[in-house]
């Protein structure tokens, strides 16, 4: 019996179709598969370490005597090896610039690197005060040097960042951000960071000054950025606190404090302090990853959370603790010690107990407070506006010593040796011994 053509064409069209069927259907989940790959992938790759991982092994040994940067440390933690020594109240001028200084002094190799308001930065034999070189910039030198294997990196008012010579001054690279530049450089593992008025946190390669990588964000950064455990931490004006890997920039989380941030990070283990301009002290999760979707999912929920159709949202990635105090104002960055954090909030040195999550005690002074700090055993040190050195007991603030400098303060002091180093407004380095 002969089959109807038409029969054969029909029964081959239907297995053409089904196996073309079949081709769609395979070519889709194939499809589906790769982008829930691509997915698991980007998830994996941005919010654990299973892929990429800091190197925590990052970062640079300071010697015993020096103060080689901005908070002396990578970690910002502004101590060295506390001493008994306490300053009796001499103050001696060191050196006099042209112009005011807000930047504050660091040492290494027996050499005082400080910049003026005169636009140069100079290096100053500690010993003596002798100038051995100066190096004049476009406009003011506001940021703090930072001195790592005899080159001097800092940047200038005049949008440029240069690499010195520590032993000569002599131009070893610069580099151009266009805007004004108040941070303070961290340098570690061959790359150097600082953050400007271009709202960039800016990574070089500390050899040749290269851009290797730079992040963006809302703001200007005058944060003096922290690098721990492979990790970049610093503030913006935008309200953030960034974590980025310190070798590619990957962001791994930002917490958004909706404060303005002008103070410098500090890192303690895995805590990173840092405090706001309206006075408010955060504890952050420095090992802390957003969440996916965090910055569009968290913003409703907090809504609906608000008018009760949803439980509250989890606090925002990194967030610990924070502290406020009404109607006060700071731009001092924070320090810590053993339990204590000391901070400056407008005319008041306050300290605060990690533990308890609270203030332990507070003094009022006679001017804002510009830093707070522990330089020697039992004694938190504290500068003043209007060029008072203040000495307080750790235990309670109790006042023991009130030290007239000479000229308004606008930087962080320093110790090494017993001895307190800072800078004026009037353009003067002085030490206090």
């Amino acid at each position: 019996m002969e089959v109807p053509k038409n029969l054969i064409e029909r029964w081959q069209r239907n297995i053409n179709s089904g196996s073309s069927k079949k081709k769609r259907n395979l070519i889709k989940l194939a499809i589906i598969l790769g982008l829930c790959a691509v997915a698991a992938f980007l998830i994996i790759f941005y919010m654990t370490d299973l892929i990429s991982k800091p190197n925590e092994e990052l970062g640079v040994v300071n010697n015993p005597g020096e103060w080689p940067m901005y908070g002396r440390d990578l970690a910002r933690s502004g101590l060295e090896k506390l001493g008994d020594v306490v300053p009796k109240g001499e103050v001696t001028k060191v050196f006099t610039a042209n112009a005011g200084m807000h930047s504050s002094p660091v040492i290494a190799g027996g050499v005082i690197y400080v910049g003026s308001r005169d636009g140069n930065l100079y290096a100053i034999q500690e010993s003596s005060g002798q100038l051995l070189w100066s190096h004049k910039t476009e406009s003011w030198v506001e940021s703090s040097a930072a001195v790592v294997n005899n080159v001097v990196y800092f940047g200038s008012n005049d949008g440029k960042f240069r690499a010195l010579n520590a032993k000569t001054g002599e131009k070893l690279w610069e580099y151009t951000a266009r805007y004004p530049i108040k941070s303070s450089a961290a340098v570690a593992g061959g790359k150097v960071y600082f953050g400007g008025d271009d709202y960039t946190l800016h990574c070089l390669d500390a050899v040749t000054g290269k851009r290797i990588w730079s992040k963006e964000t809302g703001g200007t950064i005058n944060s003096s950025p922290a690098v721990s455990g492979g990790i970049v931490f610093f503030g913006s004006t935008d309200g953030n606190l960034y974590a980025l890997d310190a070798s590619n920039g990957r962001q791994r989380f930002r917490l958004n404090t909706r404060r303005i941030i002008v103070s410098s990070p500090i890192v303690s283990g895995d805590t990173v302090y840092f405090s706001t301009t309206d006075a408010v002290v955060f504890a952050s999760d420095g090992k802390a990853r957003n969440w996916f979707g965090e910055f569009i999912i968290r913003p409703p929920w907090q809504v609906l959370a608000f008018y009760g159709d949803l439980p509250a949202p989890p606090p925002p990635s990194g967030f610990l603790w924070s502290l406020l105090s009404w109607g006060d104002t700071s731009v001092a960055s924070p320090t810590l010690q053993g339990e204590n954090i000391y901070v400056g909030f407008a005319k008041k040195v306050v300290s605060i107990n990690v533990s308890a999550r609270g203030k332990q005690w507070e003094t009022p002074v006679e001017d804002n407070v510009v830093y707070a700090g522990v330089l020697s055993q039992g004694i938190v040190y504290a500068a003043t506006a209007n060029g008072h050195l203040y000495l307080l007991e750790t235990a309670n603030g109790r006042i023991i010593r009130d030290i007239p400098i000479g000229g308004p303060i606008f930087s962080d002091p320093l110790m090494v040796d017993g001895k307190v180093y800072i800078s004026s407004e009037d353009g003067n380095l002085y030490v206090v011994r």
